[in-house]
This record gives C-alpha cells, sequence and structure tokens, in this order.
C-alpha cells in the first residue's frame, strides 16, 4: 500500500500486521513436520509410535487454528487492508482441523475420507478467493482440489467394489441363514407362540441393556466428559471410544492371556454347571424339585467348550476394532451354549441373570435376594431381536454375553468366589464371553458358512 503524499491533509495511520497470520504460518510448518514425523515413524519404527505423533501434532494444529481464531476476532476492525478480511474463514479452520484430529484420533476408518473431502473443498474455496485477483495460487490449488476430489472418488469406488465382493461371498449363507430364521421365528413351540417368546426375550435383553447405559451415562457425568473424547479414552472401567463398554481390569495383554491361560478351564465348568446343574447347584440356591424342572427346559442343550483367543486374532482386532485398547478384548476365554428352541435362549439368560449383578456399580443391595451372585453382567447383544440387521453379521444370529468373574488360586488352581467376597479377598477378575446359539442356526455355521464369513470380516477389516 502506497504512503500519503507529502503535501496530502489526510491524516494517516499506521496499518496493524494481523497476528492471526502468524499461528496460520505455525500450523502450516507443524502439518509438514508431523505428516513426515508420522510417515517415517509409521514405516521404519514403531506404528504405536506413529499414531501418538500423529494425534498429538493435530492437536496442536486444532490449538493453533482456535487461537487464530481468537486473535482474529480480537482484531478484528484494526488491521484494514492487511491479510484476509474478517470473516468467518478461522471459524471454518478450527472446525475442520478438530474433525481432522477426531477422526484420526477415534475413526480412523473415516481419516483420509474426511481428509480428501475438507482438502478439496478447502482448495475449491481457495481458487474461487484467489482467481479474482488473478493470483496464480488460484490455479494451483484447483489443481490440488481436482487431485483430492479425484482421490476420493477413487477410494469410494474401491470401498464400494470391496464391500460387493464380500458381499457375494456369504451371499448364498445370508439367505439360508434368514430362510432358517423365518422358520424358526414362526414355529410354534409349545405352549408359548414364537413371537411373544421373542418379544419377551427382547424386553429382557432391552432391560439389561437399558441398566448398562445409564451406569455409563451416571459415571461420565461425574467429569467434565464433554471434553473427555478429546483428551481422555476411558471413564473409571468404561470405554469412551466404544460409548460405554466395559473394559478389562489390565491393559497388559500379556497379562490378560495369562488370566486366560489360568481361569478357562474353570470357566467351562461353571457354565457347564450352569447349564447342566451338575454339582454346583449350591450355586444357583435352588431345591431339587426346581433343578429337575430347569433339567427338562433345558433338554437337547449343549455346552461346547471354546478355546482361548488366537493371539494373532486378538491382535488383529485389538487394532482393527478398538484403536489399540487391549482392555477392550473380552473374548479371550468364550464358551458356545446349543439351544433347542427360542425359549430355551430366554431361560438361560434369566438362569444367568439369578446368580449375577448387572454392570460395574450394581451392588448385592440392589439385587433381588435368593442366588449367591458369581458375575458381573457387563454387555449382553442380542441378535434374536426382531429389530436386528442381521446383514451387520453376514446373516448370522445369536446372543452373546460378557460376565466378569472373580477368582483366587487354592493349591495351584482358580476358585471362582461370589461378588461380595472380591474386595474382602486378594482376587483377580477377568471378562469372559458366553455365546449362546440356536441349534438349526448354528448347524448351518459349523457346515462351512463361518469360513466364508471370516473371508468376508477380513475383506471389511473387522
Amino acid at each position: 500500500y502506497a504512503l500519503p503524499l507529502a503535501n496530502s491533509n489526510v491524516p494517516y495511520s499506521p496499518l496493524t500486521p494481523r497476528w492471526a497470520n502468524c499461528f496460520i504460518g505455525f500450523i502450516w510448518e507443524v502439518l509438514g513436520v508431523n505428516l513426515f514425523c508420522t510417515a517415517y515413524l509409521q514405516v521404519f519404527s514403531s506404528p504405536r509410535l506413529a499414531k501418538r505423533v500423529g494425534d498429538k501434532g493435530l492437536l496442536l494444529l486444532f490449538v493453533a487454528a482456535v487461537l487464530a481464531l481468537a486473535v482474529d476476532l480480537l482484531q478484528c476492525g484494526t488491521h484494514d487492508g492487511i491479510g484476509w478480511a474478517c470473516g468467518p474463514d478461522y471459524a471454518v479452520m478450527s472446525a475442520m482441523t478438530f474433525f481432522l484430529y477426531y477422526t484420526f484420533r477415534w475413526r480412523q476408518e473415516f481419516f483420509w475420507v474426511y481428509n480428501l473431502s475438507a482438502g478439496s473443498a478447502w482448495m475449491f474455496y481457495g481458487f474461487a478467493a484467489w482467481r479474482k485477483d488473478g493470483d496464480l495460487s488460484a490455479y494451483v490449488a484447483l489443481a490440488g482440489a481436482l487431485i483430492s476430489s479425484s482421490s476420493l472418488a477413487l477410494l469410494v469406488l474401491l470401498y464400494l467394489k470391496v464391500r460387493m465382493d464380500a458381499t457375494a461371498r456369504i451371499g448364498r449363507d445370508m439367505q439360508l441363514y434368514n430362510r432358517v430364521w423365518a422358520g424358526v421365528s414362526a414355529t410354534s413351540e409349545g405352549p408359548t407362540p414364537p413371537l411373544s417368546t421373542l418379544t419377551a426375550l427382547s424386553t429382557l435383553c432391552n432391560g439389561v441393556n437399558a441398566e448398562l447405559r445409564t451406569q455409563f451415562r451416571t459415571a461420565a457425568r461425574k467429569g467434565a466428559w464433554v471434553w473427555m473424547p478429546a483428551t481422555r479414552t476411558e471413564v473409571g472401567r468404561y470405554s469412551l471410544r466404544t460409548w460405554g463398554k466395559v473394559r478389562q481390569s489390565t491393559t497388559d495383554i500379556d497379562q490378560l492371556f495369562a488370566q486366560a491361560v489360568v481361569v478357562n478351564e474353570a470357566f467351562q465348568r461353571l457354565v457347564w454347571d450352569l447349564v447342566y446343574d451338575l454339582d454346583e447347584g449350591d450355586i444357583h440356591g435352588r431345591t431339587d424339585s426346581m433343578q429337575l424342572a430347569r433339567a427338562r427346559a433345558f433338554q437337547g442343550a449343549e455346552m461346547i467348550p471354546g478355546p482361548i483367543k488366537r493371539p494373532d486374532r486378538a491382535i488383529q482386532k485389538i487394532v482393527r476394532s478398538y484403536l489399540r485398547d487391549a482392555a477392550l478384548v473380552t473374548d479371550l476365554v468364550r464358551c458356545t451354549v446349543v439351544l433347542e428352541t427360542l425359549a430355551q435362549v430366554q431361560a438361560f439368560v434369566e438362569s444367568l441373570m439369578a446368580v449375577s449383578l448387572i454392570g460395574v456399580s450394581g451392588s448385592e443391595e440392589s439385587a433381588s435376594s435368593g442366588s449367591t451372585k458369581m458375575f458381573r453382567l457387563h454387555r449382553l447383544k442380542n441378535r434374536f431381536d426382531r429389530g436386528y440387521d442381521s446383514r451387520r453379521s453376514g446373516g448370522y444370529r445369536d446372543l452373546s454375553l460378557n460376565v466378569e468373574v472373580g477368582w483366587v488360586v487354592q493349591n495351584g488352581s482358580p476358585k471362582f468366589i461370589p461378588l461380595d467376597s472380591w474386595n474382602r479377598r486378594v482376587s483377580e477378575t477377568h471378562i469372559c464371553e458366553i455365546q449362546v446359539h440356536l441349534r438349526s442356526v448354528y448347524d448351518i455355521k459349523q457346515s462351512g458358512s463361518h469360513d466364508r464369513y471370516i473371508a468376508w470380516r477380513n475383506l471389511l477389516a473387522e
């Protein structure tokens, strides 16, 4: 800008530098250095360290954008003619950098989609703004926008193609599952119609899940939970990454596998006793006549002990689904219960709830009396619900429960102890999984469908 002439009577006020530009320059420097360091660590060092460096760099990027916005608002009107006009530019940049940080930290599967989308929009905006001034930068921005948008389109097309290929692998299995499920849910099961059983089972499971959600929200409200997703990964035992899933008592994957080796066989026996009423009648607090009636209700039931989850699959799940939080793996120890009818599924869930407390904060005082509590029920996923979209699981339906057990080691073997003794005695705890299947659906799974499901799951990186 030219200075006034020497003989001019127009008062002259020096222009104020736009301090927000300092933060903007810092933003681009941080972004460049951060991308280089993250790529280097990813290839030549530790992917976990690369994630941490990228995470902190993008958080710093967001903070710098917010500071630029704050300084610009304070200076607005005092820097006439310098830089951009006061407007929404820095507010938009702050929002974009926040979502860039959020997707990198929490939803990495969407990171590049968002990154390319936001970058394309921002460069198209720059092209429109700079073209009016005949600036060469406008055409550089246009080239970048076209490259980004083309890359985004290619990424979306590749994703759709992979989904189509994955679905084609299990298409026949999904049709068979749906046909069998339609027959099961329409076949009479004695005095109780299947529709009534399904409704009762869904009501039971929804009540448990409502109590679990209430406990999570109560725990989250104790802190400034609105800011937690940007700064923390858990609150108490709850994971913020999965919106309330209860985590294991340790994040050390080696310790988790050591616990699994100790408790696996004893847990299988405990669930066996729950299904067959063999030697642990005192756990349930029931009379012989009640046990006999219950044995008849479970006629044809089968309990199948499961092996400890393989380390490669556990690590795969930690990376794909749990953003490298090993404490979220709650199925290292698992078993399968195969039942003949939906009425038996409902009876099994009721039987398990009779010896369980719901959630982390459930107490003996709030539970119904008459049974010794051996489990904490932390999760119940009901894929038998009529509202469940079976396409999410390749057509397959079952019911899975996460239960936590506590034990002490006596004479070299684990001995499970009731919940009211967990705090009074030196004990360890571990969350295990019980999978409840219907016989007709389970038989299809065993006929080779599960191998095709694994291929489908791997294609979708789940």
